[in-house]
């Protein structure tokens, strides 16, 4: 764990001056070393997107925590491919349309994480409140990741996903949706602790 008052301790600044959250180094960011320093790019001009359902705005960058958009599917239409979303409840659905590439995924920082208890661990809540038809709507896409999200209360389906390939589901729920949690058509890809 990085101490930011350590002067040899390295921190990672992007372009807009936030910093890269403890932890959430990835493959979108790549390093080159000189003789006494070290120079980072972020890849692909901003792929991380961030949403904080409390404290976000969808006028907002989505750059970082302190910039982030109030909704998942802002962050999906602003092109991000990597999708950090803050524990919490969020209010409307998440459609994906003929895209490819894209995770979401629960933020989990590296303190008060613990794998080995999931009813505590942090979840994406999208609440439909019995007036969405779907809480998420999946259609003919390709690679996409979605961790941790519980879809709760839609009048029809939780998820709705057709004609899509690649498909990664890990720790999704479908809560008080009737018989309709899951509707899965012409689909391949895996679901790992999906209810």
């Amino acid at each position: 764990i990085c101490d930011y008052n350590n002067p040899t301790c390295l921190q990672l600044r992007k372009s807009d001056n936030s910093y890269i959250p403890a932890g959430i180094i990835s493959d979108k960011v790549l390093g080159t070393r000189s003789t006494n320093a070290v120079t980072f790019y972020d890849l692909q001009d901003q792929a991380i997107g961030y949403v904080d359902g409390e404290d976000g705005n969808d006028t907002n960058n989505g750059y970082s925590f302190e910039s982030a958009l109030k909704t998942i599917q802002k962050a999906i239409s602003n092109g991000f491919k990597t999708i950090f979303v803050k524990a919490g409840i969020y209010s409307g659905g998440i459609t994906l349309n003929n895209l490819s590439g894209i995770t979401i995924s629960c933020y989990k920082p590296l303190n008060g994480f613990d794998p080995d208890d999931s009813p505590n661990n942090p979840k994406v809540i999208i609440d439909c409140d019995d007036t969405l038809s779907f809480g998420v709507y999946i259609t003919n896409c390709s690679d996409i990741t979605i961790e941790d999200v519980c879809v709760a209360n839609p009048t029809m389906y939780g998820w709705l996903i057709d004609s899509s390939t690649d498909l990664h589901l890990n720790g999704c729920i479908a809560h008080d949706t009737g018989d309709n949690g899951f509707r899965i058509r012409d689909v391949n890809g895996y679901f790992k602790e999906c209810l």
